[in-house]
């Protein structure tokens, strides 16, 4: 059975886990309930989250991807394991190892400040992706202007002629020389 010890807080899909929307229905007054699958909040600083205690001020947090008898304390997860997850057994081990390709250099580039981990550089990450589009478009957007700025400035100057054309037609020679 693959067990982790988690080091960073983290969002885990366990089963069971579901928060319950409930409204009444206009027409006929009865309660419609409807149930959504959350993840659970983990924090191994939080005591109330702690499985494993040792004393009354120490503890930590065991996850494990199969419930088996032999531990039922573990919290039950239904997801992929992070680098924030610290393998206790071969099997974990084995498992890391595999999603170590996927993670980006999980130590390298990791705010050194405390309670950040991969997450938060994934959040970073994704962040910087988002401003840079954000710019793209901006540019892309200011090229689209000046074609649209010079498109206006000709009609402009087709409508200042039309206007002198029509204008000169209507004024009587008498007044124009005046």
């Amino acid at each position: 059975m693959a067990r982790w010890k988690l080091l960073q807080p983290h969002y885990l899909n366990t089963p069971g886990t579901t928060w319950e929307y409930v409204e009444n229905d206009r027409l006929t007054g009865k309660p419609i309930r409807r149930s959504f699958n959350v993840p659970t909040f983990l924090h191994p600083e939080s005591p109330g989250d702690w499985n494993y205690r040792e004393g009354n001020d120490e503890g930590y947090i065991v996850v494990s991807n199969r419930q088996d008898n032999a531990f039922p304390k573990d919290y039950l997860f239904a997801s992929d394991p992070t680098p924030d997850m610290e393998p206790l057994d071969d099997e974990a081990r084995e498992i890391s190892a595999k999603f170590k390709g996927k993670w980006d250099h999980p130590i390298k580039g990791l705010p050194t400040q405390r309670g950040m981990g991969y997450s938060q550089s994934l959040l970073d990450g994704l962040q910087n992706k988002l401003a840079d589009a954000q710019t793209k478009a901006a540019d892309a957007q200011a090229e689209g202007m000046k074609e649209i700025l010079g498109t206006m400035a000709a009609m402009m100057k087709q409508n200042q002629d039309l206007l002198a054309a029509l204008a000169k037609d209507r004024i009587p020679e008498s007044a124009r020389r005046a």
